[in-house]
C-alpha cells in the first residue's frame, strides 16, 4: 500500500519548466512569478551576506543575478572569469521580472542550487602559427621602416642633389 501511495504521489510532481537565461531576459514578463529552472556558468563574484547571497549565471549571451541561501551558494567553487572556467550551475526558483524585494532587479530567488559540471583553470595554449606571423610582421615593418629612413637620407636629383 505504501509503495502504492508513493508511485502515486510521485506522479503528480511537475517539474518547473527549463528556461535559457536568454529566453528569461527577452521574454521576461511572460515567466515573471512563475517557478522555473535554468542554467549557466557561475560568474563574477560570490557576494554572501549573512544568511543569504547572490551569484551570476552566464549562458554565454546573457546573465542573471541568483538570490540563495548562502549555504546554498556556498557549493560554489570556481567563478568564470579570464583563464578560469566557472561551476556549472542548474537553478531552481521563482523568476522576478522586477523584483520587489530587490529594487526591481531581474532575479531568481532559487529555492535548490545545483553543481552539474565543476569548473576548473583554463591553461593558455601559445599559438606558434601566430606568435611566427606576429614575429614575422614586427621584422618586416623594421625593415620598412629602415628602408624608409635610408631613402629619405638620399639627395634628391630634382634639387640638384641639395638636401632641404
Amino acid at each position: 500500500m505504501l509503495i502504492l501511495w508513493l508511485l502515486t504521489l510521485g506522479g503528480n510532481v511537475v517539474a518547473p519548466p527549463s528556461v535559457s537565461i536568454s529566453d528569461l531576459i527577452t521574454r521576461s514578463r511572460s515567466y515573471d512569478g512563475r517557478v522555473i529552472a535554468t542554467e549557466g556558468e557561475a560568474i563574477g563574484d560570490l557576494m554572501l551576506r549573512g544568511e543569504y547571497g547572490w551569484v551570476n549565471l552566464s549562458d554565454g549571451s546573457s546573465a542573471i543575478g541568483i538570490y540563495a541561501f548562502s549555504k546554498q551558494l556556498g557549493q560554489v567553487k570556481h567563478l568564470g572569469r579570464y583563464q578560469v572556467a566557472g561551476d556549472r550551475v542548474r537553478i531552481t526558483g521563482t523568476f522576478y521580472d522586477a523584483c520587489p524585494v530587490h529594487s526591481g532587479q531581474t532575479d531568481i530567488h532559487a529555492s535548490s542550487v545545483e553543481i552539474i559540471k565543476s569548473g576548473s583553470v583554463v591553461d593558455e595554449i601559445l599559438d606558434r602559427s601566430r606568435l611566427n606571423l606576429s614575429l614575422e610582421l614586427a621584422l618586416l615593418a623594421i625593415l620598412a621602416f629602415a628602408l624608409r629612413q635610408f631613402v629619405r637620407g638620399q639627395p634628391h636629383r630634382a634639387n640638384g642633389g641639395q638636401r632641404k
